[in-house]
């Protein structure tokens, strides 16, 4: 069964252009290749906490933990 896994994070204030960038040239297709299909994203307005969320899909709740333990995965969250 598939499964939804979701991010969220704060852009750092001035460094809008330089997020924009990462999202669309690196992380974005990182994530794809690591199997985890990008299928929405939205930003909160209200409330506290960070203001970015991202949603993939992985096919199942393995594939997921194959997907998130994976050097490549490691790599690109810590950049």
């Amino acid at each position: 069964m598939p499964v939804l896994f979701t991010q969220s994070w704060d852009i750092l204030q001035g460094k809008e252009d330089e997020y924009a960038e990462f999202i669309t040239r690196t992380f974005l297709p990182e994530m794809t290749a690591v199997g985890l299909v990008p299928v929405g994203g939205y930003y909160l307005e209200v409330g506290f906490g960070p203001r970015i969320i991202g949603v993939h899909k992985a096919n199942d709740l393995e594939g997921l933990s194959q997907c998130i333990t994976s050097a490549r995965f490691k790599e690109l969250i810590l950049t």
